[in-house]
């Protein structure tokens, strides 16, 4: 699969499959926020700390969003395996991961990928509460 599969309706992964429309994607950035917010114990939005003046202005939250939406589509495309999202269940096809990020609802852990994109999108897709990501290694 590549970029070029992807619509104005879904975004097609090896899993799961994600509707995507104006909701979702204003969920998608909320969701980011949340965790960006957290992990970084500060409160900002996608426009904190950008020069409107200054039509190349940027700001950290944003950069970051970008990097993570990046990697994943270069890895979509030339490493699916990165993407996928595994239970825990599943742990000797991710145990000797390089890159490892956990998914908890409710302080469980859920499930794990080598993609942090991966998991927004399923935090996103679903609709969950109560959640956190958070770097394994």
């Amino acid at each position: 699969m590549n970029l070029d599969t992807i619509d104005e309706n879904t975004i097609l992964t090896d899993q799961p499959t994600f509707k995507c429309d104006g909701e979702f994607y204003e969920l998608l950035l909320n969701n980011f926020i949340k965790h960006h917010n957290g992990i970084n114990e500060s409160v900002v939005n996608m426009f904190t700390g950008i020069d409107y003046d200054d039509l190349t202005s940027t700001n950290y939250s944003t950069e970051e969003f970008y990097k993570l939406m990046t990697s994943y589509s270069v890895n979509k495309k030339d490493h699916p395996n990165i993407i996928k999202i595994y239970t825990s269940a599943e742990e000797e096809k991710f145990k000797k991961a390089d890159d490892l990020f956990v998914l908890k609802i409710n302080d469980v852990s859920t499930f794990y990928s080598q993609n942090k994109f991966a998991l927004l999108l399923k935090v996103t897709s679903d609709k969950m509460t109560n959640w956190k990501i958070e770097t394994l290694r």
